[in-house]
């Protein structure tokens, strides 16, 4: 395999669930993961409106809410959304 792992910075507002889908089909393709990739698009894409909706501060202004997305192929599932403040990290 030669992606093992990628990371995306989305913005953290709504437009972010439409971008996750997007990287989240290709990231896989790239990586050649032989699993239900739509599977995998709905539950990042649910992962990140969840982010987007519970894990931002929303009087922070737009371009300051961002969220971070990576996918790694380690031969098991891992799933990972990291909002950029300390202590705000989803699981």
């Amino acid at each position: 395999m030669a992606l093992i792992s990628r990371t995306a910075e989305l913005p953290g507002t709504q437009r972010a669930i439409l971008a996750a889908r997007f990287w989240t089909r290709t990231t896989v393709a790239a990586m050649g993961w032989n699993g239900d990739m739509l599977h995998a698009v709905e539950v990042v894409s649910r992962l990140v409106a969840n982010g987007v909706r519970h894990g931002l501060p929303a009087r922070a202004p737009a371009e300051e809410r961002r969220l971070s997305l990576t996918a790694s192929l380690t031969g098991r599932r891992h799933h990972g959304l990291r909002c950029p403040r300390p202590g705000t990290s989803l699981p």
